[in-house]
């Protein structure tokens, strides 16, 4: 009974490298290379056993016992670090979820937080800042591993706790068509700025996608939604 109390802890991060780069790196969202990995071997210290983020799920829907403490890893907005940590996290047999807003894709557009951030209002500057920062489409059809999920971010980085539900759902069937082709494709939607209501969830869940959160939150066995922490 013990064991099985104890909470799924799912983590989100954003930017990661070596060296902190004031022309290219947000630093609310930013960490170094070496607190990540510090941060995962303090994890496994504690005793954690990193899983993924559906087979977690599978956990919390079917209320399995847990004879492990476990982890997940997931992060935001679909950054280049994020997929050059694969290599890595494959070696450390590291499951990932990596949760894509999708006009980011085109190169074209950053998300809001990072412009405003750096101070960025030129559009030629946010394009050469958005092809440095974040995967191109090309660059996520070919993220192939399999340790890697991908899961949805919005189709435009912002809050939707602030839009029409027509809006909302508008948004997450662009989502949808636009990620599903993807062999790793799982149906969990992590709302851009933790924002959502009681009508987004509904959205979702109408779709049958599980809502995901940032609200420093554990997980013990209530399936319909995940509760994130910041790593």
């Amino acid at each position: 009974m013990k064991m099985r109390l104890q909470p799924i802890r799912v983590f989100c991060f954003h930017q990661v490298s070596e060296q902190f780069d004031s022309d290219l790196h947000c630093k609310p969202d930013w960490m170094s290379l070496s607190e990540l990995k510090q941060k995962v071997q303090d994890l496994r210290k504690a005793g954690y056993v990193f899983v993924s983020l559906l087979d977690a799920h599978r956990h919390l829907k079917k209320d399995w016992i847990r004879c492990k403490k476990y982890a997940v890893l997931t992060c935001d907005d679909g950054l280049k670090c994020q997929a050059a940590l694969i290599p890595w996290m494959e070696e450390e047999k590291i499951p990932m979820t990596m949760f894509i807003t999708v006009k980011n894709l085109d190169g074209e557009t950053c998300a809001e937080q990072i412009l405003k951030y750096m101070g960025i209002t030129d559009k030629e500057d946010e394009r050469r800042l958005a092809q440095q920062l974040y995967l191109s489409g090309d660059e996520l059809k070919q993220t192939d591993s399999s340790i890697i999920e991908i899961g949805m971010h919005g189709y435009e980085h912002i809050d939707y706790a602030a839009c029409s539900c027509e809006s909302f759902r508008t948004n997450v069937d662009e989502s949808i068509r636009a990620l599903s082709f993807h062999k790793k494709y799982v149906p969990f939607y992590a709302y851009p700025f933790g924002k959502y209501t009681k009508q987004t969830d509904d959205i979702l869940k109408g779709s049958k996608i599980i809502p995901v959160y940032v609200d420093g939150m554990k997980n013990y066995n209530e399936p319909n939604v995940i509760h994130r922490e910041l790593l």
